[in-house]
């Protein structure tokens, strides 16, 4: 079944040490686009997170957030470089003379300086890290993808009500087809007798005029194939495989049809049924494009 393209999976996991977060949110995007954010500790799994998110989502933005604690505090070591503060604090000072300030040269002062005090972290476990990144995006994804599937059917179901909803206006419109010409030799009748008067009518000519209006406004055609379009979307919208633009095609074929049924009609009530059958097209539109 098609699958929405917002959805939203989080998992975490642990091992005692480390804690892990996975969050991932998506939204409809043309293409394929993973966003990540990772601690710096984990970019070299990037590829990887992006590798295991393309397997499973073929279009939307997926954005990606990765959360590690249980680094920070553990086994920090604070050095100080005694050196370049002395030469900081000597050249502070010659500042203050050529000044001609008294201005306090304070440690708060020294320790904004970079590289005069490091912070030297401990040897982190990236294999123990990684494991744990993976079971918790496999565990996010999966939720991510249930969500997405149920969005998808929601989305379906609505397609092929507006889908029928076509369907029942195009056979309004069928029945309405004989109507029109027999309403256009009425106009006919009624503007040659006001021309006319009670002068004798051409029943001939008539009927030729009555042929070529006929002939012009056929829109058998077009209703079969609007029928057409519409009995392939239904069956598209139910394939288990990426739909979003074929549906999105279809849509436009069937709204072509529309504006050709329209302009060759040229009556008021096919034309109120095509501006209805051009707002559930318009319904249909914004929901496929929701759809991966």
């Amino acid at each position: 079944m098609p699958a929405s393209m917002t959805g939203y999976g989080l998992a975490d996991a642990t091992d005692g040490k480390y804690t892990v977060t996975v969050e991932l949110k998506s939204v409809n995007h043309r293409y394929r686009d993973i966003c990540l954010k990772l601690p710096r500790e984990l970019t070299c799994l990037e590829d990887e997170i992006k590798g295991l998110i393309a397997r499973s989502v073929s279009r939307g933005r997926v954005e990606v957030t990765v959360a590690l604690d249980g680094i920070a505090g553990q086994g920090m070591e604070v050095t100080i470089n005694r050196d370049l503060a002395r030469a900081y604090y000597r050249a502070l000072l010659d500042l203050n003379e050529l000044l001609g300030r008294h201005d306090d040269i304070g440690i708060a002062t020294l320790i904004t300086v970079p590289d005069i005090v490091r912070v030297n972290p401990e040897a982190i476990d990236l294999d123990a890290i990684t494991r744990l990144v993976r079971q918790c995006l496999e565990q996010a994804l999966a939720n991510l993808v249930t969500m997405r599937v149920s969005e998808g059917e929601r989305l379906k179901q609505d397609i092929i009500h507006r889908a029928e909803k076509i369907e029942e206006f195009i056979d309004e419109i069928e029945e309405r087809a004989p109507e029109m010409v027999e309403a256009y030799r009425a106009r006919l009748r009624g503007r040659i007798h006001e021309l006319l008067g009670e002068f004798p009518v051409d029943e001939a000519r008539i009927a030729t005029e009555v042929a070529i209006f006929a002939e012009k406004s056929n829109i058998t055609e077009e209703l079969v194939r609007a029928r057409s379009h519409l009995v392939e979307l239904k069956k598209v919208i139910c394939q288990d495989e990426p739909v979003g633009r074929k549906l999105d095609f279809l849509v436009q074929e069937i709204h072509r049809e529309a504006n050709t049924i329209a302009s060759k009609s040229l009556d008021a009530a096919v034309s109120r049924l095509v501006v209805d059958i051009k707002a559930e097209l318009e319904k249909i539109r914004e929901q496929a494009q929701n759809i991966e």
